[in-house]
Order: structure tokens, then C-alpha cells, then sequence
């Protein structure tokens, strides 16, 4: 029920579009940091057999992410990028938001929006069916970028502050 803020520019630290931005950023990461704690649980597993990212990518879409797009819900999605053998750097993995899939038996296709591709409507998830479960890539246009898996984050709407608009 709020306009959408007009402006196109990175707001400055300390001005209230950043506070605010800042801190829903750090409400996706859980009160307790538990999505951190998610992100660092998965780095560890490897991609396949019963406990690996494969698997678990798509227990998550079947699970929780198929029926809340079916039902039209956007899904904010935690994206795993990196492994412990790849970088300790946890803050490499990344969120963006589902809003649509198309699936066939072997293959399942998944559109996002990604914050870090702002205007693009062209950045998915391609997964091919395996014995383990699903094996990922992000597709940015015509490129392709590793992604080992990626699971539903919970999120709870705000309505901003009204100073915003």
C-alpha cells in the first residue's frame, strides 16, 4: 500500500532507505543467523549420495518452493556457490527471489530475480534430474555460473517506513 521509492541511486549510509534496506538484510539472514548456519551446514556435504546438495536442492523444491509458486509466491532462495573445498568465504553464496518454474521429467527451470542483475529478466536456475537429485546451474543470459544448490529462505514481509516514499 506504500509507493515504491523513485529513486534509482544507491542511497547513502546513514539516510533511511539504507537503514532500512541494511536491516531487512540482516532479518534474511535469521534472528539467530541460522540461514548463515545453513549456508556453512551445506558447503560441507558433498553433491551427491543421500545427505548431499543434490539431494537436498531437491527435497527443498519439492518440499517447499514447487507449491508456493504454484499458489504464484515469490520464493526467496538461499544459492550455494561455494564449497569448503572451493573458499571458507561463506558470504560468497548469495540470495534472489523465485517467482516462476517449467518443469519436464529430467529438467526443471526456475526464474529469478537477481539483485545483483537489477532490470534483467533473462537470470534462471537450469537443474537436470540426477540419481542423487538435482544438479544446478545459474544461467545469466548466455553464461552459466556453478551452483551447487539452493534452498527456500523464509521471509516475512515489512511495510516500510512511510518517510520512504
Amino acid at each position: 500500500g506504500r509507493k515504491i521509492p523513485q529513486t534509482t541511486t544507491v542511497p547513502k549510509a546513514g539516510e533511511p532507505l539504507h537503514r532500512f534496506l541494511y536491516k531487512r538484510q540482516l532479518d534474511s539472514l535469521g534472528a539467530f543467523g541460522e540461514i548463515i548456519l545453513r549456508f556453512i551446514n551445506w558447503m560441507g556435504r558433498p553433491d551427491e549420495g543421500p545427505n548431499g546438495t543434490q539431494k537436498l536442492t531437491l527435497d527443498e523444491f519439492e518440499d517447499k518452493i514447487r507449491s508456493r509458486l504454484n499458489a504464484y509466491r515469490p520464493v526467496v532462495l538461499g544459492m550455494l556457490y561455494v564449497k569448503w573445498s572451493d573458499s571458507r568465504e561463506v558470504w560468497l553464496n548469495h540470495q534472489v527471489l523465485a517467482y516462476h518454474y517449467t518443469r519436464t521429467p529430467d529438467n526443471l527451470r526456475i526464474d529469478l530475480y537477481d539483485p545483483n542483475y537489477p532490470g534483467r529478466n533473462d537470470i534462471s536456475i537450469e537443474a537436470v534430474k540426477t540419481p542423487w537429485g538435482l544438479k544446478c546451474v545459474q544461467r545469466i543470459g548466455a553464461n552459466t555460473k556453478q551452483l551447487y544448490g539452493f534452498f527456500m529462505i523464509p521471509h516475512q514481509p515489512v511495510i516500510p517506513p512511510s518517510e520512504l516514499a
